[in-house]
């Protein structure tokens, strides 16, 4: 890539950071101003501050994902599916999708938040690697569907009945928990890299990347809810204890 091309690039993404960012400052100046006027102004200013920096921040971001996450990704996808046989690419779709949600800052924020306030009752590594799991083999699935060119709609129906089924089983603390890792899920490592494995992958099988490529992210936010409320089975809090002896 050029210099003149990754200028332009850099302008593009400064302009698209400051389109997502600026709405959300203009909101919370206001708010700042009209109801928390006897807040020192210091707090303002360290609130502008740090939008600034996650303004920067996300447009790194953005340039390595353009540059070199996108691009990469899609050529693997491609390389994958018409060089390896079926076993290589379920394998190398299962570790991609493991390591992807484990550098996934939302999914840590998340297993952090439920460690604190089950007061570490419910782990951070266990939440974590549950919910990289189910990405996993989420990740996995749709490169078996792409494969062999299997609907959509045979796996998420299915699932999404199954979790309505476990819904029934598993114990309620878990219930929210379980839709919110699978939101959590569909963060920037997994619409940037995996969804861009999986589109590699639908053009070198020579299909359609609009109706066989995405749909990744559906299954990526819907096999996390089943392994959290696999979970919520055979995990044994102090609460359920209690539960049985009363």
């Amino acid at each position: 890539m050029s210099d003149e091309s990754i200028g332009t690039l850099l302008l593009h993404t400064l302009s698209e950071s400051g389109q997502a960012l600026g709405p959300l400052v203009a909101v919370l100046v206001v708010i700042f101003l009209v109801f928390f006027r006897d807040i020192p102004r210091e707090s303002l200013w360290n609130m502008v501050r740090g939008m600034l920096i996650a303004a920067l921040g996300l447009t790194i971001f953005l340039m390595g994902v353009r540059i070199g996450f996108i691009p990469y990704a899609e050529e693997m996808g491609s390389r994958l599916i018409t060089e390896r046989s079926a076993p290589v690419l379920i394998i190398a779709g299962f570790a991609l999708g493991l390591t992807a949600t484990l550098a996934e800052p939302a999914v840590r924020i998340l297993a952090g938040q439920i460690d604190r306030f089950s007061s570490g009752y419910l782990r951070e590594r266990i939440i974590l690697f549950t919910i990289a799991l189910g990405v996993a083999v989420s990740v996995a699935l749709n490169m078996v569907r792409i494969r062999y060119g299997i609907p959509i709609l045979y796996i998420v129906g299915p699932g999404y009945l199954l979790a309505l089924v476990l819904l029934v089983f598993s114990h309620s603390s878990f219930t929210g928990l379980a839709f919110d890792a699978g939101g959590v899920a569909t963060g920037p490592m997994a619409v940037t890299f995996v969804m861009s494995l999986a589109i590699g992958a639908a053009s070198g099988v020579g299909g359609d990347p609009a109706t066989e490529g995405l749909g990744l992210v559906a299954l990526v936010a819907m096999v996390p809810i089943i392994s959290m409320l696999l979970l919520g089975l055979v995990y044994k809090p102090p609460w359920r204890r209690e539960e049985h002896e009363s």
